[in-house]
């Protein structure tokens, strides 16, 4: 009897304490929270909104076919240095679809120009245009390109995570789900 007392807990508590410093030291993903179209949230100190999604042409290549280049427009404002810092150390995206597959940005575009726009640079952490930190209080572009199966375009969420700490060991990293809306579509 007493066995089947001391069977969970020996199998359950070094499993939670097991998961509880994973999730801390960001070796498994947070769960993010849902930000709606349009909505401006505040992530590890930063405030964080999404402009929309554009699609760009991948071409005529047949290696392209049934795919979409999907460009989303994330604005972050750091509120203080300490802020700035957070995105430094960890700042990552990834594209979700309704069944929970997932696409991780790809600089595969990234000499197209872009025009007037001038989006930082999120190849290790997210820092301006110079790859510098980003400045405290300045509103600061970053252009995140996934290429996707076309048919998923329409239900994609944009996720940010973000280190709440400033350990690059565990960063303890917290996460925003964004719906975007196509810019220039329909309303």
């Amino acid at each position: 009897m007493a066995l089947l007392v001391l069977l969970p807990l020996a199998l359950g508590v070094p499993y939670w304490t097991e998961a509880t410093l994973g999730a801390e030291r960001g070796w498994t993903d947070p769960e993010p929270q849902p930000v709606a179209a349009g909505e401006s949230v505040d992530l590890a100190g930063s405030e964080w909104y999404v402009t929309g999604y554009g699609l760009s042409s991948l071409g005529e290549d047949p290696d392209q076919a049934g795919l979409a280049a999907v460009d989303v427009g994330f604005h972050v404002v750091p509120g203080d240095d300490r802020a700035s810092g957070l995105l430094e150390n960890l700042c990552r995206f990834r594209a979700v679809d309704g069944q929970g597959r997932t696409w991780e940005p790809t600089n595969e575009f990234s000499s197209r120009d872009t025009g007037d726009l001038t989006p930082g640079d999120i190849t290790f952490g997210c820092k301006n245009a110079d790859s510098e930190p980003i400045t405290p209080g300045e509103d600061q572009l970053l252009l995140v390109t996934f290429k996707v199966p076309a048919g998923v375009v329409e239900e994609l969420r944009y996720e940010v995570r973000v280190a709440t700490r400033p350990e690059p060991d565990a960063p303890s990293p917290a996460a925003l789900l964004f719906s975007a809306d196509e810019l220039g579509g329909e309303d």
